[in-house]
């Protein structure tokens, strides 16, 4: 089972209280812009635009994974 629970954490762990949904971006909003403007909350460990699969157009949304550490 511990195997299983790492597969689902996946490579960053669990991002339960790290990942942030995205909404309301413009189609043409670029990966490394969304990036850059949530360098200022803290150290981004992954952003991602979801994009459709078949026109690879963006969907409008995506996820901002951030590295917090619990002190």
């Amino acid at each position: 089972m511990t195997s299983m629970s790492n597969n689902i954490a996946g490579q960053f762990g669990d991002t339960t209280l790290t990942k942030v949904f995205v909404g309301g971006l413009a189609w043409e909003t670029p990966k490394d812009a969304m990036r850059e403007h949530f360098e200022k909350y803290g150290e981004i460990l992954e952003a991602v635009i979801i994009s459709d699969k078949i026109t690879g157009r963006s969907k409008g949304y995506g996820f901002v994974s951030l590295n917090f550490t619990v002190h």
